[in-house]
């Protein structure tokens, strides 16, 4: 039996200069590729000043998406 959904893994440059990587990778996939992504979690945590883990900081944009952690910024 096939597997119901997919996971995808990839790691991006150019992320601190404006997601420059991940907006690259959405852009040249077909319409068709882009409406089976469902989620997309960037974990930027190189030189956090988090103590929550797995929560970086996030963005405006976010609370779109998902609930912020207690304590993230």
């Amino acid at each position: 039996m096939p597997p119901q959904n997919r996971v995808r893994f990839a790691w991006w440059s150019g992320e601190d200069d404006g997601l420059v990587g991940s907006d690259h990778y959405v852009a040249q996939l077909s319409k068709t590729d882009l409406k089976y992504h469902a989620l997309n979690l960037n974990f930027d945590m190189v030189a956090s000043p988090n103590p929550v883990r797995f929560v970086s900081f996030t963005t405006a944009t976010a609370s779109r998406w998902v609930l912020r952690a207690p304590g993230a910024h």
